[in-house]
């Protein structure tokens, strides 16, 4: 059910996004950055925040390149390792789209009260908890 849910939660970002010429991965890749105080984020570190592969992360920050939206920059403290920064370009459109989605995810969660969100908020971290501590074992 769990899967499910987070299927249908990915389709109807999708249809939300498509208008913008954005994914939701690519949204998600773009707010992990953007929340970060100096802008940049390293794809290796998305990976693991994201569970995706690094062939899947390298193509997903090529697109966001392609489109001017993220750039490649050299870390400052390491020369061999090398950053995503949201552009210009890239941190308008997320500002741009941001607010349309709190919009949408207020009415997609609205079905529940503070109190229920608040219940499915704490059992979904205890299972995420329990799988975490399930992952290598």
């Amino acid at each position: 059910m769990i899967k499910h849910c987070a299927w249908l939660i990915s389709d109807v970002m999708n249809d939300a996004l498509k208008p913008f010429g954005l994914c939701y991965k690519n949204y998600v890749i773009m707010v992990l950055i953007y929340s970060n105080s100096d802008n940049t984020a390293n794809p290796s570190d998305l990976c693991l925040g994201m569970g995706e592969t690094r062939s899947n992360m390298t193509r997903l920050c090529d697109e966001l390149v392609d489109r001017g939206w993220a750039q490649r920059v050299t870390n400052p403290e390491d020369r061999r390792r090398v950053d995503l920064s949201l552009t210009s370009e890239g941190i308008a459109l997320l500002e741009q789209v941001l607010p349309m989605l709190r919009t949408r995810n207020k009415a997609v969660y609205s079905v529940f009260d503070e109190q229920q969100t608040q219940v499915i908020e704490e059992r979904l971290i205890r299972l995420m908890q329990s799988l975490e501590a399930h992952r290598d074992v």
